[in-house]
Parts: structure tokens; sequence; C-alpha cells
């Protein structure tokens, strides 16, 4: 009897396992499971992590990382090569290139996780009022969307830009408004997914109310497209706010942006290359990392994609 006991126990599971294993299988946490997933299959998607780990910690200690203040400039070191005192050289203000391309790393992250949280934030209202009660809200909205979105980016972000005027917040707020715009439609199609399903049906029968079944049901089966535009779109938004500093339309010097440091490195092409080199790897490693952290997270998050690629 209790032999066949201690059998029992130790007999595989339906999966080959043995009960103790499949126990432990069960017991993990999806995040944990998750991330086991992202390091095995997407090799890729781990360097991108680290880049942007990287940068993320390079924007928080910046002051102790850099070897001089953003704003130190030497009159008689003006426009000197890479040295052992100036990693990187100096500009046409004897300011230290290295210096400024760390502090711009803050500017560059605070300015994309800012516009990140506003754009998706309403994002999210947008995409689930007009997926979830559709019929009239759902017209009027995505009439609103496709009007902004009938015109180019750029030039939407220029019209936003002029209207807000010139500053760090009003750049943010630019920023987010137009990730607002894109990233609508993205979550509607997943709210029109998740609202298909029978267990909303089944909430709704048994008496639950749009509030709590938006709370309980809808938002926590979009987490996933949500985190993905989220990675996304910091990559744009960063992207987008070099492009419009290098016009000059974005962060007002003296604070240290990438895309001026391009805008002013183009009068000395030819007598320091270097100036405009190294700001320009900084934005395509950045939005490389960003990007293609994205790009992973969407082919984990995603079950249509698993084992697609």
């Amino acid at each position: 009897m209790t032999r066949d006991v201690q059998v029992s126990r130790d007999a595989p599971g339906s999966h080959g396992l043995p009960g103790s294993s499949l126990a432990r299988v069960a017991a993990t946490p999806e995040w944990l499971v998750l991330l086991r997933r992202f390091v095995r299959e997407k090799p890729l998607g781990v360097v991108s992590a680290l880049i942007v780990l990287a940068v993320v910690v390079v924007a928080i200690f910046a002051p102790l990382i850099a070897t001089h203040s953003r704003d130190f400039s030497d009159k008689k070191a003006i426009l000197l090569p890479p040295s052992r005192e100036h990693y990187l050289g100096t500009d046409k203000f004897g300011r230290d290139v290295f210096s400024r391309i760390v502090h711009g790393s803050r500017v560059s992250i605070y300015t994309g996780v800012g516009a990140m949280l506003i754009g998706l934030s309403l994002a999210t209202v947008i995409g689930v009022l007009s997926g979830y009660f559709g019929h009239w809200i759902d017209a009027c909205l995505q009439r609103v969307v496709d009007a902004a979105m009938a015109f180019p980016s750029l030039v939407l972000l220029l019209v936003l830009v002029s209207v807000f005027g010139a500053g760090i917040f009003q750049l943010i707020l630019a920023l987010g408004i137009l990730g607002m715009f894109a990233n609508s439609r993205v979550i509607r199609a997943a709210v029109l997914g998740v609202k298909s399903n029978a267990y909303v049906e089944a909430a709704r029968s048994i008496g639950a109310g749009n509030g709590r079944i938006i709370a309980r049901h809808i938002l926590p089966n979009i987490f996933g497209p949500i985190m993905v535009l989220a990675t996304v779109w910091l990559g744009t938004a960063i992207l987008a706010e070099t492009s419009l500093s290098y016009l000059g339309l974005g962060i007002p010097p003296p604070a240290p942006s990438w895309g001026r440091m391009l805008s002013e490195a183009r009068a000395f092409m030819v007598q320091r290359p270097t100036l405009a080199l190294f700001p320009g790897l900084a934005i395509t490693i950045v939005v490389f990392g960003f990007n293609m952290l994205g790009d992973a997270l969407r082919d984990l998050l995603d079950p249509r994609l698993r084992g697609g690629r």
C-alpha cells in the first residue's frame, strides 16, 4: 500500500514530467516565463534592452559621468580634436562634446518618456472609448483622428510646436498629442479584439457595468500592445525631438540637444567631422535600441507571432 502511494507520487505527469516538476512549472509567475522566453528566443532584443538600460543609467547619473559641466566653455579650447582631457573634442564655443552628449541623453530620455506617457494615456482613452462603445462615439472620435492623420507627421508637429511655443514642456505636449493620434488606432483595434471574447459577454450577462468590464477585462488584456507602443514611441519621440532641434524648433539653448549639436556641426564638417559623427551615433544607437526592443516585445507578447520567426 505504501509502495503504491510512493510510486503514484513519483509517476510522470501527462507531459512526461514528475509531479513536483509540474507543480514548479505551474507556480512559476507569468512574467518570469516571458523573461526566460525573451532571453532565449530574442537575442537581439536582449542587446537592445541592454542599450536602453545603459542610456537610462547614463541619463540618471549624467552629472557623475560627464567630465565637464554641460555649459562649461573654454575660449582657448575651441574645436579641439579628441584628447585625454576632452574625450570627443570640443565645439565652436569650447564646450566639451562628450559632456554635452552625456547631458543630452537626459534631455532625450526626459522628453521621450514625457511624450510617451501623455500620448499613450490619451491614446488609451480614445481607443477604449472608440472600440468599446462604438456607434456614434466611435464615428466622432475616428473622424477627428482621420483629420489629424491626413497631415504628414512632421507638418502636424511643426504646427503644434508653433501653437504651443518654444520650451521643453511645450515640446513634450506637442509630441504627446502627435502620439495620441498615431497610437489610438492600434489600441482601438486591440479593444475590438478583446471585446468580442466570451468572458466579456459573460461579465455583461451577470450585470457587470461598463466601467468594471473596462477595468477588469479590457485594460489588462490590452496591456501587451500598450507596452509595445510605449517602447516604439519612445524611440519615435526622441527622433522627432532631435529633428525639431536640428531645425531650431526643439529644446532651446543652452540645454544640450543631440539635434542642435548636429545642426551646429554642419559648418565644420570638413574641419571637424567628429562634431557631427558622435551626436549622430548617439541618436542612431538610442533609436535603434528602442525600436528593436519594441519589435522583440511585439513578437513575444502577440500570440499570433509566437514561433513565426
